[in-house]
């Protein structure tokens, strides 16, 4: 009987040993996803970001009828870009509840 209350532990043992194992990858993978592939996920959003913005900017400085190679054009974009500074700190005010 104590043999088989011996297999019966070793058992479980190597259960645990398996489940610790696993979840000790599955934190390795969470590690790695939070402080390696995260950066650059940023980096890449902001990229993108900025691309939009800039077809933005080109689209409605152009619909004014600032073409993208006159000095009018930084004016406008730089306009735009408070406007959008602007309407961020609205947001962020709203967000918090502030009128």
């Amino acid at each position: 009987m104590t043999d088989v209350d011996a297999n019966a532990s070793n058992g479980s043992v190597g259960l645990r040993l398996l489940l610790s194992f696993f979840i000790a990858v599955l934190m390795s993978v969470g590690g790695y996803a939070a402080f390696v592939s995260a950066p650059a996920t940023r980096a890449n959003a902001k990229i993108q970001l900025d691309r939009e913005i800039a077809v933005e900017d080109l689209a409605f400085c152009e619909k004014l009828g600032i073409r993208a190679d006159t000095s009018g054009f930084g004016v406008c974009s730089q306009q735009l870009a408070l406007v959008r500074q602007k309407q961020a700190e609205r947001d962020s005010a709203a967000a918090a509840g502030l009128p």
